[in-house]
């Protein structure tokens, strides 16, 4: 094994909770900025769809939406949500938005804090910490990802504290991880899937990495790690699949009917041509999220890096 890191310096630990701690009051702001001027901004539709689901599963009425029972929502954060409007059922609805949206900067905001940690084995690690800080804290997808009353801040934590729990490993086979570690790396992958199905792509990522390695090695602790850590993720997850083919007869989230009926109770869409209205949506959107000197700037930077030789032909 790698031999322990010097210990980083004191005031890094202070810096890098002090850099999350002002990085949440900076999302925070906008989470309670009145929902006219965050609603056309930040937060989906989808996002309303996953606080209706809250709400009913909170108050009794189960995983429904219009009056029907689905699965088209990501459970982990519907979870969370759910309790608020039982214990607080006449609160004022824009209360539930906004406290959806704190929650979102505040799993940001711990993202932020275990990404600084991974350079506490670096050289002059408080260095690192406000440059990233300001690199994270203001960047569009960060914001938009905090403040969209939705899934992904929470999917998000759950895989950065997957990699995280995987850092001390670097250069080492993932199979030789103690079996505590491995429990743990299944339980958080299982909870990121939870979170959010994509993360499944991610935990696929880490199965077959982990496999071949065990397979180059023909070493069948490495296999039996992998055999746990799989076993874990499964059983974390295990309850969602059964419910969800049980209940709605589809293993994988499906909005289906429900929005649906959302849709169909709604106004129809102006007439004209389709294709001409979504490019018209897709460059506004566009403009408004990444346009300016920001996106000419990573364009830049971009070329700059195509233009760096391979270190390994010099």
């Amino acid at each position: 094994m790698h031999p322990h890191p010097p210990a980083p310096p004191r005031h890094f630990e202070a810096l890098r909770w002090g850099a999350a701690l002002a990085g949440f009051a900076f999302l925070a702001f906008g989470a309670m900025r009145p929902l006219s001027a965050v609603d056309g901004l930040a937060i989906p539709d989808d996002g309303y769809i996953c606080l209706e689901i809250a709400r009913n599963l909170g108050t009794g009425r189960g995983a429904t939406f219009a009056g029907l029972v689905t699965n088209g929502f990501q459970p982990l954060w519907v979870l969370v949500l759910a309790p608020m409007f039982g214990l607080f059922p006449r609160a004022d609805p824009d209360a539930f938005v906004h406290a959806a949206l704190v929650l979102g900067a505040v799993f940001a905001s711990l993202s932020f804090a275990l990404l600084a940690g991974w350079f506490r084995d670096r050289p002059r690690p408080a260095a690192w910490v406000v440059p990233l800080a300001a690199f994270w804290f203001p960047s569009a997808a960060v914001v938009q990802n905090a403040l969209n009353a939705m899934e992904t801040s929470l999917a998000l934590l759950a895989g950065t504290a997957a990699l995280t729990a995987l850092r001390p490993l670097d250069g080492v086979p993932l199979g030789a991880m103690s079996r505590r570690r491995a429990l743990a790396v299944g339980a958080l992958l299982g909870l990121g899937v939870l979170a959010r199905v994509d993360v499944g792509l991610l935990a696929l990522g880490f199965g077959l990495l982990w496999l071949g390695q065990a397979l180059r090695a023909r070493s069948l602790p490495h296999v039996a790690r992998l055999a746990q850590t799989t076993a874990v993720a499964a059983a974390v997850t295990a309850p969602w699949w059964v419910w969800s083919q049980a209940a709605t007869g589809a293993w994988f989230p499906v909005s289906g009917r429900a929005v649906r009926v959302c849709s169909l109770g709604g106004p129809r869409a102006p007439d004209g041509d389709f294709y001409a209205t979504m490019l018209s949506l897709a460059w506004e959107t566009w403009n408004r999220h990444y346009g300016g000197p920001a996106a000419w700037l990573l364009a830049a930077l971009a070329l700059a890096t195509l233009a760096v030789p391979d270190a390994r032909r010099a």
